[in-house]
């Protein structure tokens, strides 16, 4: 009579015992959301089944803890996968565990690892297998983690990318529609709608965010911004090339601004300096300067603008200076300043057909002799301001 005596490893689990075996397939695949959750509960690893793993897909960027217990050694590593332009895998571990000695049976918190949201493996690997031993174990996300649920798609977080086969954004058409608080953060500026507001987040793997403005005359702006951590704030002109380096696009930049935490606060502020612009297409970002650390800044961008086009009697500000006809006769605003609707020695958004002869409209400048006046492209200009 033979009499066998020992211990059945009952609990192993072959099918989860590499990615290929476990992506995309349930019970394997786990989703985090925004909160704490049980990754792996009653998990086996031992003699026989030696690795297990688990698909993880984090639905937002964020800072994440993982807290393992085990009954015996194990290791505990998170991978990413990513695959390059030839089909090629590569695995990249992230974060890991060994969990031995003293941390055994106890909750052993590992990561505070900055993740962009994504698909990720949990590999989890018994030290002491060979020796017949085994390892009841259970991981979970820890509520500790920061989630940042208010990172978008990634669709508005850059403009130009001279790397990229094709550099232009698809979608730079889209940051903007014609409503002021539109869905995607951008602005339209008309003469019925001078003014509007731009908010959203920027941190970690959401970094910088674009929206389009479009002057349909030419405008001084200015910029109030605030954010609840380190940013800069850019304002762009989009520059196509000409001859060989037609279809080619550099981003010029015309202004930046680092804004400021305010003493006593957790606030970040500054406003921008004036910046007269033609009628046109412009960009403005904003973008995170502490997301590689884990930063995340929910900012606001408040616009001022004076529009120097459309001008008339009634809606002249008091500092501008314009002319135009009405009825056949000769009108003017005979005041002290140009208020910065003049660049380049441009009469910002006035053409020559608005005004009489030269004579008559370098005489409304005494401060400016006839010589210094001259119309080019449809504009009256200055020679010197």
């Amino acid at each position: 009579m033979l009499t066998v005596t020992g211990d059945v490893f009952y609990k192993s689990d072959l099918y989860d015992n590499s990615i290929s075996d476990v992506r995309n397939q349930y019970p394997y695949l786990v989703t985090v959301r925004d909160g704490g959750r049980s990754l792996i509960s009653n998990g086996w690893v031992g003699f026989g089944d030696v690795l297990s793993f688990r698909q993880v897909d984090f639905e937002y960027n964020g800072k994440y803890t993982f807290t393992v217990n085990s009954s015996d050694q194990v290791k505990v590593s998170l991978i990413s996968v990513t695959v390059d332009a030839k089909g090629r895998s590569k695995e990249k571990t992230v974060a890991s565990v060994s969990i031995s000695g003293k941390k055994i049976g106890k909750d052993v918190n590992f990561g505070g690892v900055l993740l962009t949201s994504g698909t990720y493996f949990l590999r989890v690997e018994a030290l002491k297998a060979a020796k017949g031993t085994n390892a009841d174990y259970s991981v979970k996300i820890n509520g500790n983690s920061t989630f940042f649920t208010d990172s978008d798609d990634g669709w508005n977080n850059y403009l130009y990318d001279k790397k990229a086969a094709h550099p232009l954004n698809p979608h730079k058409n889209d940051f903007v529609t014609t409503d002021i608080n539109s869905s995607t953060g951008g602005i339209f500026l008309d003469e019925d709608s001078p003014e509007g507001d731009w908010n959203n987040f920027v941190g970690y793997g959401d970094d910088t965010d674009y929206a389009r403005i479009r002057l349909s005359g030419s405008a001084k702006l200015s910029f109030n911004l605030t954010a609840t951590d380190a940013a800069k704030f850019t304002i762009y002109k989009l520059v196509e090339g000409t001859g060989k380096k037609a279809n080619t696009f550099t981003l010029k930049s015309l202004q930046s601004t680092t804004l400021k935490k305010v003493k006593g606060t957790d606030i970040y502020s500054a406003g921008t300096k004036v910046l007269v612009l033609n009628e046109g297409e412009y960009f403005i970002s904003m973008q995170s300067t502490n997301a590689k650390k884990g930063g995340s800044a929910y900012y606001n961008v408040e616009l001022n603008t004076v529009l120097c086009s459309g001008l008339s009697n009634e809606s002249a500000p008091a500092s501008a200076l314009a002319m135009t006809e009405a009825e056949g006769e000769l009108t003017t605003w005979n005041v002290s300043s140009l208020d910065g609707c003049v660049q380049n020695g441009v009469f910002a958004g006035q053409t020559a057909s608005s005004f009489a002869d030269e004579a008559l409209v370098s005489s409304v400048f005494a401060d400016f002799s006839s010589e210094s006046l001259f119309e080019e492209n449809g504009r009256w200009m200055l020679a010197s301001l």
